[in-house]
């Protein structure tokens, strides 16, 4: 089975490489991929083909100026981050927090409101083994 091939960043257009880390365990391993150029990086997946899938769905996709309307995990780009970082935007409910690399938990509006400059894009995750897309 051939390797599918790596799309260039997201980011930056650079070039791609794929990664791997030992676990705690010391039995398996955990692949990721990140980009040579600026060090985007995607999170660790149990399989080479789930690291992979990963990267190139995001490979396309834009950056957004617009806040998240949705919960999940996004690359977060700021006037204090030299590189993207991982933020992951909670529950919209009761006000959404944003969960910050630095540990701090500001509501996405006061965020947004301070940092206009912040740009967004969706961390793409596989699907799960044998769950079907339903859309």
């Amino acid at each position: 089975m051939s390797e599918e091939k790596l799309l260039p960043c997201a980011h930056c257009n650079g070039e791609a490489h794929v990664s791997n880390k030992r676990h705690e365990t010391g039995i398996s391993f955990a692949f990721y991929v990140q980009c040579e150029t600026c060090g985007l990086k995607t999170l660790r997946f149990n399989t080479l083909a789930e690291a992979i899938a990963a990267w190139n769905r995001r490979a396309g996709a834009q950056w957004s100026a617009e806040p998240p309307t949705e919960k999940g995990a996004y690359w977060l780009m700021y006037s204090h981050l030299n590189q993207p970082a991982v933020a992951t935007v909670s529950e919209f409910q009761y006000g959404a927090n944003v969960y910050l690399p630095n540990g701090n938990m500001p509501k996405l509006n006061s965020f947004c409101k301070k940092h206009p400059e912040a740009r967004w894009l969706p961390i793409a995750t596989p699907p799960l083994p044998g769950k079907e897309d339903t859309k």
